[in-house]
């Protein structure tokens, strides 16, 4: 059927002004051969009318899962996302990058995640770290973070050095040893 939308009656329906209409293709109502009311099939719950056969043809029932497949593809993991202009799916990226976005007015995109902190080791800094790298200097026994701020990026010490000596205990200055730790455990005293 083709014609042109003149009005939206109280009933909610469109009015074709059009010489002859008539019902099929998902409507229904007759043929109208002047002015009249032309109504759309009743289909189930969920659905909609569309054609997503790849060519011209009448619209069928057809579910939404159906229709985005059409429009949007069909790739496990994709994300429907709004752009500057249109609806468009955002492909799957890889294994353990995160969904970002640059705020209002920015489009979302994958960055790499932080599934969890891997920590260099050794006498010297690793080389072209990213702020928030962690490094253990194997030499000093210190903890270190890769650390930016507006205007550098330096290592910075994540663990400091101990703190001041407290006070001599009951055991004097260098406590119980190891070996009176392992006597107590095995008497049970």
């Amino acid at each position: 059927m083709s014609g042109s939308v003149s009005a939206v009656p109280e009933a909610g329906r469109p009015v074709f002004k059009r010489k002859r209409s008539r019902a099929g293709a998902g409507l229904s109502g007759g043929t109208i051969t002047g002015a009249g009311t032309i109504g759309l099939a009743a289909i189930a719950d969920d659905r909609v009318l569309a054609n997503v056969s790849g060519g011209s043809s009448p619209p069928t029932e057809t579910s939404v899962t159906a229709l985005l497949d059409a429009a949007l593809g069909t790739t496990r993991g994709s994300i429907i996302r709004r752009d500057g202009s249109a609806w468009s799916a955002l492909a799957p990226s890889t294994a353990g990058h995160v969904l970002t976005t640059g705020g209002s007015g920015a489009d979302v995109s994958w960055a790499p995640g932080g599934a969890g902190a891997s920590v260099s080791v050794g006498d010297a800094p690793p080389t072209a770290p990213d702020p928030g790298a962690l490094w253990w200097d194997s030499a000093s026994g210190n903890l270190f973070i890769r650390y930016a701020d507006p205007d550098t990026t330096q290592w910075v010490v994540a663990v400091n050095q101990p703190g001041p000596q407290g006070a001599t205990g009951a055991k004097g200055a260098t406590g119980v040893s190891h070996a009176t730790l392992v006597e107590l455990a095995l008497t049970g005293a």
